[in-house]
């Protein structure tokens, strides 16, 4: 009889962990217009891609908003983890299982102060020469490590780099051209303070999952992702 009580038990205790595992930790980052958080709840156009998703495949969840920096070591380092909108990259390919993509492909690009006419670029060697600010480990932050860039200021923030920029303690700041309109209006910059300078490369916003997570739930979700793409629900990018 015990041996009978104490495998109960046993089932129970599986049974729950079990279910907890499959508890998915959905972390982003404030990046409008596609995530970020208002009035305690999470909002945006890649947010709503990731939702539908999930409760298509029938995926229990939590959702938090941090700082990118906090959201990308947290895909990195425990399972059971959703990052969006993460930009797919030769680098990160391997470090994450990808579902599909959340936004629209963009152009990553230098931008300076209008002001700032001694400022010239027309090449990633001419960059080189100025201090350029970016968000720590983001795709921009990668990619100036990956292509030589040395003088670098980083914050945890994008929020923190116009100031900056309008500071002095940067030259130039690297950021995604949809997202940059929103955070001009979101730091109240009139439009031509800040310009461009040049083209850095393009980036494809992702929703992935961390490596550690069970490859059945990825399938869920890719099935439910693509489900969802060929009824015209979610947009195609």
């Amino acid at each position: 009889m015990r041996t009978l009580i104490f495998a109960a038990f046993l089932f129970v205790l599986s049974t729950a962990a079990g279910h907890a595992q499959d508890i998915v930790e959905v972390v982003t980052e404030q990046w409008k217009p596609f995530s970020y958080e208002e009035n305690g709840v999470v909002k945006g156009s890649a947010t709503k891609i990731v939702l539908a998703v999930l409760e298509r495949a029938g995926i229990e969840y939590s959702m938090n908003v941090y700082p990118w920096a906090r959201s990308y070591k947290t895909a990195l380092k425990r399972k059971s983890v959703l990052i969006f909108a993460i930009v797919r990259t030769e680098e990160r390919e391997p470090l994450f299982k990808w579902v599909g993509q959340v936004a629209p492909t963009d152009k990553s690009t230098f931008y300076k102060l209008s002001r700032r006419t001694d400022i010239v670029v027309n090449s990633l060697d001419d960059a080189k020469k100025y201090v350029i600010g970016a968000n720590i480990d983001s795709d921009k932050h990668q990619f100036l490590v990956k292509n030589g860039f040395e003088r670098l200021s980083l914050v945890s923030d994008q929020a923190l780099s116009p100031k900056q920029l309008f500071a002095g303690h940067i030259d130039l700041w690297i950021m995604h051209d949809i997202n940059m309109a929103a955070l001009l209006e979101a730091a109240t910059i009139p439009a031509g303070k800040i310009v461009k300078v040049f083209t850095a490369y393009e980036s494809r916003p992702y929703m992935a999952f961390s490596k550690g997570t069970a490859d059945d739930l990825v399938a869920k979700a890719v099935r439910a992702y693509d489900e969802l793409m060929a009824e015209s629900r979610i947009e195609k990018f």
